[in-house]
């Protein structure tokens, strides 16, 4: 009986550190939803990206003057198999990212048959140009990008940083993110 105890205390102790984060948690018992993405930025193309941005960033002040680049950006590149998918297949991660302090970027890419794999590599590197040379009027840090794929997208991030053709990068992950609870 006493074990029977110990397991069950042990398992409500434990439990909680399996889920999400505390304040994620709190933040969807009171109901409070977060902020909407920033859509639809156009990177030219016909291309666009979506901002998700932390509550308190930073945003360009009186006459566009930048204040200080505060939150480090990830530019996620979604999943379809090269043929399918658009930026707003973001899952949960715009409330992760904006929970740990991240800016989150959606690019687009054209799909396949409308282009090749190198024109979709094209596509990603505007897209994460465009946050370069923007993302400190978000709030965001522009020496601090991180780029992130799923399924295709990953494929892509792979190739566009054995290339190096995304320029300065904190850093790349090339994973099937989407299996994971993020």
């Amino acid at each position: 009986m006493k074990l029977l105890q110990l397991v069950i205390v042990l398992i409500s102790v434990c439990a909680p550190l399996c889920g999400p984060d505390l304040a994620l948690a709190q933040q969807n018992a009171t109901g409070q939803t977060a902020p909407p993405a920033v859509q639809g930025f156009s990177v030219g193309g016909g291309l666009k990206v979506d901002l998700h941005i932390p509550e308190g960033a930073q945003k360009a002040g009186l006459f566009g003057i930048a204040r200080p680049a505060r939150y480090p950006v990830i530019v996620y590149v979604h999943g379809g198999g090269w043929i399918k998918g658009d930026r707003a297949k973001v899952y949960h991660l715009p409330e992760y990212a904006r929970s740990r302090g991240y800016i989150l970027a959606s690019v687009d890419y054209r799909p396949v048959p409308r282009t090749n794999i190198d024109g979709q590599v094209a596509d990603v590197v505007k897209g994460i140009n465009w946050v370069r040379n923007n993302i400190a009027k978000q709030g965001g840090d522009p020496s601090k990008i991180v780029i992130m794929g799923h399924s295709a997208g990953s494929h892509l991030v792979a190739l566009i940083a054995a290339r190096k053709l995304g320029g300065r990068l904190a850093g790349v992950v090339a994973n099937d993110v989407q299996a994971y609870d993020l």
